[in-house]
């Protein structure tokens, strides 16, 4: 944009947007939400200046093609340029399926990197899903399931994905989103079956001592990182 004249005033525009957002969150005057959607107004500004980035592309590609006397069409070009930049993602997403949300960037290596470097390996619940059929099978009747997100299992239960005679649970002060859904009062310390998913970020001091001192009875794993486990009291 800095050498194309007529991309200046979009590119501006669209980088004014950006650092606005930023200013607004670095203020301490905006709400603040943890992981992606601390950045996500960023979002569209970043995606209208990667199509800037793409068109500008085309013709640098083709020159460089030129110059080893290649001859692609321009549709024949763009249709190559398209499959470079998205397969990667696909294929890594492929991968993942269903625990998405355990995605890192490839350039600190994955969700790999990402343990490496300290970071959660797994957010926002998605993981759950891995263990509704081992409590389906094995939780005894009426049994209370603990878990940080307790509106996933509400959700789940509504769904028909959970069965409807198991109590969820997510200490005496939850209160859930749904309405009339009815909670039960137990703590981690107190429900028959506790749900971790490995964010660390929610390790508090009282759980990871509790953890430590049991072995989960069921987990969900990707190429060997835990991303969710089942605790019997």
């Amino acid at each position: 944009m800095v050498r194309h004249r007529e991309d200046r005033p979009l590119g501006g525009l669209l980088l004014l947007g950006i650092f606005v957002c930023l200013v607004i969150f670095t203020s301490g005057l905006g709400q603040v939400y943890d992981n992606e959607r601390f950045m996500m107004p960023l979002f569209p500004y970043l995606a209208a200046l990667a199509g800037v980035g793409f068109v500008r592309s085309v013709p640098i590609a083709e020159r460089f093609l030129a110059s080893w006397r290649i001859q692609l069409g321009r549709y024949g070009l763009v249709a190559i340029m398209i499959i470079v930049v998205f397969l990667p993602h696909l294929l890594l997403a492929y991968d993942l399926y269903p625990h998405l949300l355990s995605y890192y960037s490839e350039a600190i290596g994955g969700v790999y990197g990402a343990k490496l470097l300290g970071l959660e390996t797994t957010y926002w619940c998605e993981s759950y899903a891995g263990v509704l059929s081992y409590l389906n099978t094995h939780a005894k009747p009426g049994a209370v399931i603990n878990a940080e997100c307790e509106d996933v299992l509400i959700y789940d239960q509504l769904h028909g994905l959970l069965r409807p005679d198991l109590n969820i649970s997510n200490g005496p002060d939850a209160v859930s989103a749904f309405p009339g859904a009815k909670l039960s009062p137990d703590t981690f310390k107190e429900a028959d079956y506790v749900i971790i998913q490995n964010r660390q970020s929610g390790f508090y001091r009282a759980l990871r001592k509790w953890m430590h001192a049991r072995q989960p009875i069921y987990e969900v794993r990707y190429r060997g990182l835990r991303l969710v486990a089942v605790y019997l009291q």
